[in-house]
């Protein structure tokens, strides 16, 4: 080991501040090792009072955002409805006509919603009725009787197929029967836990397989998302646990300890702790986005641990800090500055992410580089954590690093880079809730089996203020109707017609319409302040869903407003996806400035900008060919890899700058390679395990991931290299 080896060489002026001020920086440490520990125990403290504020806003049923016109419109109509909290138990009995089965299967659900304060109703085809003339009385007669008095009749199913609502709770070959549970919180917060309708679900599914054996009940509906989500995250916890693992014996063959592993982990998780504790003071909730910081402060962390790492091979660790501290300072300033060009957005999620991010960027660095040293210091700890005898022999790979690519190799990697400004528009934004789960998930099974058998997917609501005449909504619906992609449109007329129509009476008629007022059924239409219609949907795919909101929306005017958690869905995922990756070109610009004004600082010899600008683009301009190409879905998973591949950008090519010390590029390729194919590889491998994660996206981010850091290391390192020799 070399101890303490002078610097090689002198450069420019406004070179030497830089390098004296996180010097500075680091002798402070150094000296006053204390103050520095203190200093962190107090943000400890801060960051714990702030977890006490911290909450959870994982699924669309939590963001509260005004700047989603969707959001806001969606949290009026389930204020004013309440029905969004609803699971739908889709049966398919083994006998249908078996009277005893359904007479079991009704009073267990009778049961559960007499007990379950937080179940408000349980709609079914036994709830249907319909007025009748019984020798001068009028009476309301269930179009089903009771299962439990009277056999199941295949003409009574009939009946309800052909009534009003029949269609949306029995299919036409009567062989499915669809049951509404709708749930309200007992604090009227609008949030029912999940953990109390998922124990509610299950008791009732494993009451129907005692009662039907050979009989399927499929759960479907927005809860059924929030229920296959909480058991997703849980399932797929292990995935994060084989990622440790495999970092803590990579960190042992590369480093020769365990301790590296140790010390790696305990950074980044401090790292999230502190970040968490900021978020919880500013009132930041862990929405979808910053639930994401994990990935994102492992993959920013490991690029400083590993140069540092890397560099405690050659030298003590005083003088390894001495040499990685600026160059680390600056791939974190990049990243830094990525992430706040996303405060300009109109959005408060992608903002509260942006001032997230590039505070777990900043207090990364500040572990690693204050925090570990005033450590070391105190506990007067002389050695680093690695291991040159134990550790793998980077020689191995030496012949990877003096590999120079030709001009054809070059130019074919440019080629495909340079044809992102082509594919860019080509970029596939087309996307559904159900396309996230594989084929042979239960729930997009359910999905699609239901789909083929009711003939629609999902629904929205056309909410009307009170003073829009009857006329006036009549005329909308009918218009709307006539979309493809609405199956049916359900709303009070027409409800009122079916039941009025067989009276010739006005009297009948007016006295009909008073007692549907006073029901609960009523409360499905109007509220005290809108009435609404609700919308059958054929599909609910976001390209299709985009063009029938703008075509519904041409038609309300004035008069309505189209609402409904698909729409959410549908905004959330188009602006996110689409302001992430304008950031994402933003951000790359200001990474260009920072290379520019240090290869002007740092006056490297034989270097040009415009090489190393070229070699830092190719990755990420590379990468937007291939997802046009591959027609990846663009969604808010899959926009955090531009997030990650652009907080990246750059980093490589610093570190090559600030090694070069004055020199030559080469050498800094030469002192700063072996750390960049070692880091290259751990993200490379470390990324195939998010293939083992459920959801299609977070399998797509897993391959986009791995590709990306693969094209990244040949970017930065052997484009580059070829380019300076050229």
């Amino acid at each position: 080991m070399v101890k303490n080896t002078p610097t090689e060489a002198k450069v420019g002026e406004k070179s030497n501040y830089l390098l004296g001020l996180f010097q500075g920086i680091l002798r402070y440490c150094y000296v006053y090792p204390k103050t520095v520990i203190l200093i962190f125990l107090g943000l400890f403290i801060l960051a714990v009072s702030g977890l006490r504020h911290i909450h959870l806003e994982l699924d669309i049923y939590d963001v509260k955002n005004e700047s989603f016109a969707s959001s806001s419109n969606w949290f009026k109509l389930r204020n004013e409805f309440k029905d969004p909290n609803s699971l739908y138990f889709v049966w398919k009995p083994s006998r249908v006509l078996d009277s005893q089965i359904h007479c079991q299967w009704q009073r267990e659900i009778q049961n559960v919603r007499n007990k379950e304060e937080s179940i408000t109703r349980a709609f079914q085809v036994y709830s249907l009725r319909s007025p009748i003339d019984d020798s001068g009385d009028l009476l309301y007669k269930k179009l089903l009787e009771d299962p439990c008095a009277e056999n199941l009749q295949s003409a009574s199913l009939n009946s309800v197929q052909k009534s009003y609502l029949g269609p949306v709770l029995l299919d036409p070959n009567h062989t499915t029967f669809l049951t509404e549970v709708s749930f309200e919180s007992a604090n009227n917060d609008g949030v029912v836990p999940i953990n109390e309708i998922e124990r509610i679900s299950n008791d009732l599914l494993l009451k129907n397989k005692t009662i039907d054996p050979k009989g399927d009940v499929q759960l479907l509906g927005p809860l059924s998302y929030r229920i296959e989500f909480k058991k997703i995250l849980t399932k797929d916890l292990y995935i994060n646990v084989g990622l440790l693992i495999f970092i803590a014996i990579f960190f042992r063959l590369f480093l020769g300890t365990w301790v590296s592993g140790v010390v790696y982990v305990a950074i980044t998780c401090t790292t999230i702790f502190y970040t968490l504790g900021l978020m919880g003071i500013m009132g930041y909730p862990v929405d979808i986005l910053t639930n994401n910081l994990i990935l994102m402060t492992a993959i920013a962390g490991t690029a400083d641990f590993l140069f540092l790492s890397f560099e405690f091979f050659k030298y003590d660790p005083k003088k390894s800090y001495h040499n990685i501290i600026t160059p680390a300072f600056f791939t974190t300033f990049t990243t830094m500055v990525g992430f706040i060009s996303l405060y300009s957005s109109d959005l408060e999620m992608i903002r509260r992410f942006g001032v997230a991010a590039a505070t777990g960027a900043f207090f990364e660095w500040a572990l690693l580089f204050n925090l570990v040293p005033a450590i070391m210091g105190v506990l007067k700890i002389e050695k680093s954590w690695v291991n040159r005898e134990k550790a793998f022999d980077i020689e191995h790979f030496k012949k990877f690093l003096k590999y120079t690519p030709s001009k054809k190799v070059i130019y074919s990697f440019l080629f495909v880079s340079v044809m992102a400004f082509v594919a860019w528009p080509f970029l596939n934004y087309s996307d559904s809730p159900k396309n996230n789960f594989p084929q042979s998930h239960p729930l997009r099974v359910a999905i699609e089996d239901f789909q083929k058998k009711f003939n629609w997917e999902g629904n929205i609501s056309l909410l009307f203020k009170k003073d829009v005449s009857e006329n006036e909504m009549k005329d909308i619906n009918e218009k709307v109707k006539k979309h493809k992609l609405v199956l049916f449109i359900e709303n009070k007329k027409d409800l009122l017609d079916s039941w009025t129509n067989n009276f010739e009476s006005k009297l009948r008629k007016d006295l009909i319409i008073r007692d549907f007022e006073g029901t609960p059924l009523n409360n499905r239409f109007e509220s005290p302040e809108f009435k609404r219609s609700v919308v059958y949907l054929k599909n609910i795919n976001t390209k299709e869903l985009e063009e029938f909101q703008d075509f519904t929306k041409k038609i309300c005017g004035d008069k309505c407003i189209p609402t409904g958690q698909v729409l959410v869905y549908l905004e959330l995922n188009k602006r996110v996806s689409h302001t992430m990756l304008e950031s994402f070109v933003t951000s790359i610009f200001l990474v260009l400035i920072i290379l520019f004004t240090l290869m002007h600082t740092l006056k490297i010899k034989g270097a040009s900008f415009k090489d190393v600008a070229i070699a830092s683009l190719v990755a990420p301009l590379f990468m937007v060919t291939v997802i046009a190409v591959l027609q990846v879905p663009v969604n808010v998973v899959t926009s955090i890899f531009f997030a990650a591949l652009v907080g990246l950008t750059g980093d490589n090519a610093i570190q090559y700058l600030f090694a070069s010390n004055g020199g030559t590029l080469e050498k800094g390729l030469a002192l700063r390679g072996d750390a960049s194919l070692v880091f290259s590889l751990l993200l490379i491998f470390g990324s195939l395990f998010f293939i083992g994660q459920t959801l299609i996206p977070l399998k797509w981010l897993g391959v986009l991931f791995s590709l990306g850091f693969l094209v990244t290391f040949i970017g930065d390192y052997w484009i580059l290299k070829g380019l300076n020799e050229k």
